[in-house]
């Protein structure tokens, strides 16, 4: 019985990894329970700021714009990207607009490993398409809002 299952399982990773694993065609979105969104294409997209601000103001939530210090690791430019930092109830939103999806990915990477030894304030990080979000706040409220303008702008 147990050589069965692990034959079966085997069957499923084997398949799983023939699959075909991008392409260039925008792919659905998919919201793990770390509240993470992640596209996983190559395609570039037209998300800018403007259209994330607005997103974002339709949830009727109110972006205050942030002059944050320097040292501040949700404002540290990633490979010459430099976000918009803003308040959102009191609390750091950082966004970064990368021109693809593929340069979005390589920079949070760049962005694990250069806070990797740091102890940075406990936060969300939502991405989706070209864009990636930084939110210090742990309230469901404000980040259930900002996951759902986000994902309105796939």
């Amino acid at each position: 019985m147990t050589k069965n299952i692990l034959s079966f399982l085997f069957i499923i990773f084997v398949l799983g990894a023939c699959s075909p694993q991008g392409t260039d065609e925008k792919t659905s979105l998919d919201i793990n329970n770390s509240d993470k969104i992640f596209e996983t294409t190559g395609t570039a997209f037209n998300i800018t700021f403007e259209k994330i601000e607005t997103a974002i103001k339709e949830q009727g939530l109110e972006l205050v714009e942030a002059d944050l210090p320097r040292e501040n690791a949700f404002i540290q430019s990633l490979n010459g990207v430099s976000p918009k930092a803003y308040f959102l109830d009191g609390k750091t939103l950082s966004i970064y607009v990368f021109s693809t999806v593929d340069a979005r990915q390589k920079k949070m990477a760049d962005f694990e490993k250069k806070t990797a030894t740091m102890e940075l304030e406990t936060h969300k990080t939502y991405t989706s398409n070209n864009i990636l979000v930084f939110y210090t706040d742990e309230s469901d409220g404000n980040n259930s809002k900002l996951k759902f303008a986000i994902k309105a702008l796939d």
